[in-house]
């Protein structure tokens, strides 16, 4: 599923790439024939996105150059505050846009990307050298009052300027359900996927279980805090990222990504990750840093739930990979498995289940304990455990146009492939077909404050292994700096607008 950062990242591209400019519209599969008829030779005038949904707008285009662009209303100046481009209700057309499991929105150089069965909307502007195309499971058509349907269907998006945290305390207040159940209610709030879920919960040291209602205020602006901080860090990023990088470092791999979401033992504290299912999906929880608040009372059937949880069993995520020299022996392949096991000698033929425990026995054999081994069953902190760190609540701005510098799309793919992420099965919906190069920035060192993990570095934490590598190496700085490009929105965020109001 592409989730909200990822969503907020399509349309920070496409503000920058797309809008103010007139397109010709086909459906290359028919399933979108008659909206392409709509918005044939018209100007995208408007992009915005709801969470995992996004919003294109489309209005008649200028008669002649140099005729005044359709009225604009200016809310600040683009540096932190929301700009919106009014648009005329009768003429307007709204394309509402849900990637679902794998759908994609990509920008390319004319003549475009060769359409495939899934293309339902092509777009070109031949003057601009600019194409667009679109795969996605839901592509519907409508006026204004689809995009505000949703809006008001939708709960507060943590990476909207106008997202009202109230609207959630409110709902949390109206129900006993479970807040790992609210969290995942797009309804309740916009943007949220399973992994984040887990790790905004465990960062704020609340239970999955806990009843909504009976979620402290204290709790839910921390909650919120985090749900702010974890997706705009995913929107400038690109990745998945939630593991703070101070703590990172202290905490060594596998822990360097995330907390506790595909992991067996938590990295703070040691103690093993328990998982059940809520609502079809499965939820994570370390019981000694997430504990059910004092007096909690569970409904049987979530007791039962609980009670039959089980420990994790490890799996190689394709939402959120790992640097492949991390991986637990429960994790690799089988030809990864039988690699280390001839490197140590020992025996490698036998069913996959026998290959995870052999290899487990010969580290710890070998001293070389890994995360999730017989001495962590033990209890016996690894090497990396630190003490739960409590994070004091602090106010958030919610929103992406105050962030300035946001990883490119080639810059956030060459992070997953460091990380041994597959690129192709992370359900990314943002791909640079080439046309963003000259917008990217061609500046080095910004990418460490984008982001950094110490499992890419290579000078054991200083947040310069990477570069340093690669210059020692003898790879020219400019080419390094294509590879980690960054974009500056302050430029952007001004360009977005037609006209300056006074």
């Amino acid at each position: 599923m592409v989730e909200g950062h990822g969503c907020h990242r399509v349309v920070a591209a496409h503000r920058r790439l797309l809008l103010g400019h007139v397109f010709q519209a086909t459906s290359p599969n028919g399933r979108f024939s008659e909206g392409a008829k709509l918005i044939d030779g018209k100007r995208l005038a408007r992009v915005e996105a709801v969470g995992k949904n996004l919003f294109y707008f489309w209005t008649p285009a200028a008669i002649l150059p140099g005729t005044p662009p359709p009225p604009v209303v200016k809310r600040g100046t683009g540096k932190g505050k929301p700009i919106e481009i009014a648009t005329s209700s009768e003429e307007t057309v709204v394309i509402h846009v849900h990637f679902g499991m794998s759908g994609a929105f990509s920008v390319s150089p004319f003549p475009g990307k060769v359409a495939t069965p899934t293309t339902r909307l092509f777009l070109v502007n031949k003057e601009r050298n600019l194409t667009a195309s679109l795969s996605a499971m839901t592509c519907v058509h409508g006026g204004l009052e689809l995009f505000e349907g949703k809006l008001e269907a939708l709960g507060p998006d943590p990476l909207r300027e106008d997202a009202d945290k109230e609207r959630l305390w409110g709902k949390m207040q109206a129900t006993s359900k479970a807040i790992g159940q609210i969290l995942m209610d797009q309804s309740c709030v916009a943007g949220i996927g399973n992994i984040y879920r887990a790790e905004i919960l465990f960062k704020s040291g609340v239970h999955p279980e806990q009843p909504a209602n009976t979620v402290a205020r204290a709790a839910f602006e921390t909650l919120w805090m985090h749900s702010v901080l974890l997706l705009q860090r995913g929107f400038t990023s690109g990745s998945i990222l939630t593991v703070d990088p101070s703590e990172a470092s202290r905490l060594g791999p596998p822990w360097t990504r995330r907390y506790i979401y595909n992991h067996r033992h938590c990295g703070r504290c040691g103690s093993r990750i328990q998982n059940w299912s809520m609502a079809g999906r499965t939820v994570y929880c370390c019981p000694s840093c997430q504990p059910l608040s004092p007096g909690t009372q569970l409904a049987a059937s979530r007791k039962q739930a609980v009670a039959v949880s089980t420990g994790v069993t490890e799996f190689v995520s394709h939402c959120a990979g790992e640097d492949a020299a991390t991986l637990t022996p429960a994790k690799m392949t089988v030809p990864v498995l039988r690699a280390k096991l001839e490197a140590l000698g020992l025996p490698v033929a036998g069913r996959k289940a026998e290959l995870v425990a052999r290899l487990t026995d010969g580290l710890l054999a070998a001293q070389a304990p890994v995360a999730g081994s017989v001495k962590e069953e033990l209890g016996s902190p690894t090497g990396g455990w630190v003490s739960r760190l409590a994070v004091p609540f602090t106010p958030v701005k919610p929103g992406t146009l105050h962030l300035r510098r946001v990883a490119s799309a080639r810059a956030a793919a060459l992070e997953k492939v460091r990380a041994g992420e597959n690129r192709a099965v992370e359900h990314v919906a943002l791909h640079d077909e080439g046309v963003e190069t000259e917008m990217e920035a061609e500046s080095v060192d910004v990418v460490e404050e984008v982001w950094w993990h110490p499992s890419s570095a290579s000078d054991g934490g200083s947040g310069r292994g990477l570069r340093n590598k690669r210059q020692r190496q003898g790879s020219p700085k400019k080419e390094w700096a294509a590879d980690v490009a960054v974009i500056d929105q302050t430029d952007l965020m001004e360009s977005i607008l037609a006209a300056e109001s006074e």
